[in-house]
């Protein structure tokens, strides 16, 4: 049987000598939302194969969300990028064992490639134009790949052959979250969660605090309880958030909670479920509430919503460049208003809930 033909038709090997790499340029909190399900799914496709974590830089995969990979992945390396020098690859190359499937984030096609070929591996996985580099092609697109980062993810699984079941499978919720959420937000409250914050700090995704603070005050009068989803991002904001938005709930996923442990994307998962809706910048968290399925409105300026959009239905998208601008700045409230406003009403319309 050819070699390929049979590692796609034996799953499960007697003994954990065969490996699959996954090769990542980095990870914050969003990129990993949207790819550890892929992660979940390779390790219910090759149960008994080693699962190595290859990063270029600092990955969310240690930290924020250890506890969703903890028992998926033999190893996090960290330090080969495929995009370095050649004689850096092939160095690195030699210092990592072999793989059988290697599933390659990377976008440029010169980098893919060449890891393609120092690896060897009996399958790869990319997301390039034509599908190049591919072992095997998604059947739902041929020349151009599609713009959305968690479609790529999709695509890459698709072509594997893998099932990725929904995020929230992936994303389980522990008691003491769910009983500090339960705290925060009472059965039969409305509330409207809100990521504020930089995001990620080498971009100025940040929305001016006075018109978050004015647009939770609007909210407040209809009747909803603004929930601000406090990180260390958010942590100065807080006393501002107190004073200015006296009705707000401060989820403070940045603090451990002393007598239920809750914290970080546990508690904001737990959160998520008990929100009506959410207004958030594009950062990490916005992903972490697509993940449960919370409607969204999504702000973005100075980076591209085809691209990193939060995959949830129903969406709103409120971009900066409809206003003339790329900056954040651009964005009026009134914006916000009449999206949350079109938001609920699509709310409504799906699922009989009242806005």
């Amino acid at each position: 049987m050819d070699a390929k033909l049979a590692l796609m038709a034996d799953p499960t090997p007697t003994r954990r000598t065969q490996r699959i790499a996954v090769l990542v340029p980095g990870n914050g909190v969003g990129d990993g939302m949207m790819r550890i399900p892929l992660l979940h799914a390779i390790r219910r496709r090759w149960p008994g194969y080693q699962v190595w974590w290859i990063s270029a830089g600092a990955t969310a995969l240690q930290t924020a969300l250890h506890r969703y990979v903890a028992n998926d992945l033999e190893r996090i390396e960290i330090g080969f990028n495929v995009e370095a020098h050649r004689s850096q690859v092939l160095a690195k190359v030699r210092d990592l064992p072999p793989f059988v499937v290697v599933f390659n984030f990377y976008s440029r096609i010169a980098s893919v490639l060449a890891a393609k070929s120092a690896l060897r591996a009996q399958e790869h996985f990319a997301c390039l134009p034509f599908q190049i580099a591919s072992s095997r092609r998604d059947p739902t697109w041929i020349v151009k790949r599609p713009p959305q980062k968690l479609k790529r993810v999709r695509s890459m699984a698709a072509a594997a052959g893998l099932s990725m079941r929904p995020a929230r499978e992936s994303f389980p919720v522990t008691a003491g979250a769910e009983a500090l959420a339960t705290r925060l937000i009472p059965p039969g409250a409305r509330a409207i969660g809100l990521v504020i914050g930089r995001g990620n700090l080498a971009i100025d995704k940040e929305w001016p605090l006075e018109r978050t603070i004015a647009l939770s005050n609007k909210i407040s009068e209809r009747g909803y309880r603004p929930v601000f989803l406090i990180g260390p991002a958010e942590r100065p904001f807080v006393a501002a958030v107190r004073s200015g938005v006296p009705r707000a709930i401060l989820a403070e996923l940045d603090r451990v909670c002393p007598d239920t442990g809750a914290e970080g994307v546990d508690l904001c998962l737990a959160v998520g479920r008990r929100l009506a809706a959410a207004i958030a910048i594009d950062a990490g968290l916005a992903h972490v509430l697509a993940a449960c399925d919370v409607p969204l409105v999504a702000l973005f300026g100075p980076t591209n919503p085809r691209r990193w959009a939060p995959d949830v239905d129903p969406i709103e998208i409120v971009d900066a460049r409809d206003f003339g601008a790329s900056s954040m700045e651009a964005i009026s409230v009134q914006a916000v208003v009449q999206s949350l406003t079109q938001l609920m009403a699509r709310v409504e319309h799906n699922y009989g809930v009242a806005s």
